[in-house]
């Protein structure tokens, strides 16, 4: 393989991440920081080198309709395992360890969690309207359905329903109002439909908290809290560090510290808490925190990715949104959106 044939700013940026992974090294090395902890971390940015380029070059050798096939099959094998799943839970998750920490979420299928599960199917769902709009964009509607009815994931369903307002409407008369509306009105009735039928589920649990009490929801869920804890103390230590890197191997003790040192805020399980892997669960906090003022020229590479297609705009408020928490830098299926995002860009410039 010819260097020719990858995109100048993919050499680049590749060079670039040497030189970070090297300094975070460094750091480790001089902070005599965990050797689990690092190894996890730096294996993510190791990914971030390879898989996107690896991509790239996967779908320029192959057609777009065998990229399109291949993308559904993977979407309904996912599926599959979901629903699988439903009416036989130790399928698959009896040998994957189940990284929930309330009883009564949905289902996984080949994730750690159910919202993992909705953002795999959502970054599915995007390079398949991107390939062919018409033709693709039911699977919208699809993933807000399976994030309602089988991983019942708060999140998972919310960036479903952003998919569907930046994506599914373009321009507005009659009959595609009717759709929306009829859409939506769907929408009610299967949460209805969810709630009463399992009411004791946490979707539901969850619902009824957010009509009872909005604020007191983000104190009193679990999952909620710790999501909401580790965008806000990532963020702090980032700022707290002067913009400066913090590393890959420091976040297991700060952030436990800061939970420990706040527990009217923060609820997370003891249990949980001494188990925790390691992994900030928001890309942003992730980037900022791990690496300070050096993950700039990432968020750079990734934007220069997103400007060159025609629904640009579209992608970097979904990418801003869903960065907050859930999608990480290290998600495989993320690294193969950007590497796809390069060859449909350079495929418009042909």
């Amino acid at each position: 393989m010819t260097r020719k044939k990858i995109p100048k700013f993919f050499v680049d940026f590749q060079l670039y991440m040497v030189v970070v992974i090297f300094f975070l090294l460094i750091l480790y090395i001089y902070d005599n920081g965990e050797n689990v902890s690092f190894v996890r971390g730096v294996y993510g940015y190791i990914n971030l080198i390879f898989l996107p380029l690896a991509a790239y070059l996967i779908f320029k050798s192959i057609s777009e309709k065998h990229l399109e096939r291949a993308i559904k099959l993977f979407y309904a094998i996912w599926v599959l395992g979901g629903i699988t799943q439903l009416f036989y839970p130790a399928f698959i998750s009896s040998w994957k360890m189940r990284n929930v920490i309330s009883e009564g979420r949905g289902v996984i299928s080949f994730s750690n969690e159910p919202a993992y599960f909705s953002i795999t199917l959502i970054l599915m769902t995007i390079m398949l309207i991107l390939i062919n709009y018409d033709k693709n964009k039911k699977y919208i509607y699809f993933t807000i359905l399976i994030s309602l009815i089988l991983s019942q994931s708060a999140v998972g369903f919310i960036y479903s329903m952003f998919v569907l307002l930046l994506f599914g409407i373009k321009q507005i008369n009659f009959k595609k109002l009717i759709l929306y509306l009829t859409t939506l009105l769907m929408g009610v009735l299967i949460t209805t439909l969810v709630l009463y039928i399992n009411v004791d589920s946490r979707l539901s649990l969850m619902l009824l908290s957010l009509i009872q009490d909005p604020l007191k929801i983000l104190l009193s869920d679990i999952s909620l809290n710790i999501r909401f804890a580790h965008l806000y103390i990532s963020l702090k230590g980032f700022l707290e560090n002067l913009l400066l890197p913090n590393g890959i191997h420091t976040w297991g003790d700060y952030y436990k510290n800061e939970v420990l040192n706040n527990k009217s805020i923060f609820i997370e399980p003891a249990w949980r808490l001494e188990n925790s892997n390691g992994k900030i669960v928001s890309m942003h906090g992730s980037l900022l925190y791990e690496l300070g003022i050096l993950c700039f020229p990432i968020y750079a590479f990734i934007y220069s990715i997103l400007r060159n297609n025609k629904n640009s705009n579209k992608l970097i408020i979904l990418l801003i949104i869903m960065g907050i928490n859930g999608l990480t830098i290290t998600n495989p299926i993320f690294l193969f959106l950007l590497g796809f995002l390069v060859y449909k860009g350079v495929k418009q410039d042909v």
